[in-house]
């Protein structure tokens, strides 16, 4: 699976916590699993920046909290 993005977008979003990878050398492996779970929650969020990423983030956690408390 692709995302389509630069290296530098995919290196936020690990570093954010977004997308979790295996660390490989000096680059990471992403699970499809993992990428799966990104594409589903992000759908439709603007992730063009690294606000955009921050406040998008932000607002899937508020999102699964909500689930969880249903």
């Amino acid at each position: 699976v692709e995302l389509h993005t630069r290296a530098e977008r995919i290196n936020t979003f690990r570093r954010l916590g977004i997308l979790k990878g295996i660390k490989k050398g000096r680059g990471y492996i992403f699970p499809k699993f993992e990428i799966d779970e990104f594409l589903i929650d992000y759908l439709g969020k603007d992730i063009t920046t690294d606000d955009d990423v921050i406040n998008a983030r932000n607002e899937v956690a508020r999102e699964k909290a909500q689930k969880k408390s249903l």
